[in-house]
């Protein structure tokens, strides 16, 4: 999929890498704030600014461009988290001016939007139903990490404690924590059930104001951990 600009409308194109042929499936003449590719790359999601009382988030097909769903909201900055197994549900957090937040899940296929409770913004799928969210104090880097219901049927329950980050797969998460030495970080994997399976060490690094910086990225599908290694912590 190409986003391309052409004079003041914007293009959505479809682009076969091996064979060179494109289609475009998708005109726009609003300002796009923001674009998401589904999981499973079968539909898109466009949040664009109307004017400046109304912004719309759209779905659409990625074979055609057909509309899938449409909604006119109130204009506000917003984060999209798409299910991985639902690909009919994405999870909503809509920040105001003074950065509070309210979550929301969409059900492409009814068009409904259901507001939910979640006890963080730092939200990120690990079922069908289930999240994990990070509860962070914004003056700590520490936060606990939490398994949550959307649809309000269990409560919360604490997973890992005194965590820096986290990332999900269908059957692997991965949190970033400190390590018993001060100048180094513990990657550690875990099961689906929270059991670790593997945990990685490595210098930690800072920028200038004494910010951690994580540096790493992972492919779940190919099974591949990446990260920058530096060769020794300059704390």
């Amino acid at each position: 999929m190409i986003q391309a600009k052409k004079g003041k409308s914007t293009v959505f194109i479809k682009y076969n890498i091996f064979s060179g042929k494109e289609k475009s499936i998708l005109t726009m003449n609003s300002l796009i704030s923001d674009v998401q590719l589904s999981p499973d790359s079968t539909q898109f999601l466009v949040y664009a600014i109307q004017n400046d009382d109304k912004v719309n988030l759209s779905v659409y097909q990625s074979s055609d461009g057909s509309m899938v769903m449409s909604k006119d909201m109130e204009p506000m900055s917003a984060n999209f988290y798409w299910n991985p197994e639902s690909v009919n549900k994405i999870m909503m957090i809509i920040f105001d001016q003074n950065f509070a937040y309210s979550a929301h899940l969409i059900d492409t296929e009814t068009n409904e939007l259901k507001k939910i409770s979640t006890t963080s913004p730092f939200v990120s799928w690990y079922s069908d139903n289930l999240y994990v969210v990070n509860h962070k104090d914004l003056q700590n880097e520490l936060g606990n990490l939490y398994l949550e219901d959307s649809r309000d049927q269990e409560p919360e329950s604490l997973i890992v404690a005194n965590i820096l980050q986290f990332a999900v797969s269908h059957n692997v998460l991965l949190t970033t924590e400190r390590s018993a030495n001060s100048k180094e970080v513990t990657y550690d994997f875990r099961t689906i059930g929270f059991q670790t399976i593997y945990k990685y060490q490595m210098p930690r690094e800072y920028d200038e104001l004494g910010t951690f910086i994580p540096y790493f990225d992972v492919n779940f599908t190919d099974k591949i951990f990446l990260t920058f290694e530096p060769y020794e912590s300059k704390r």
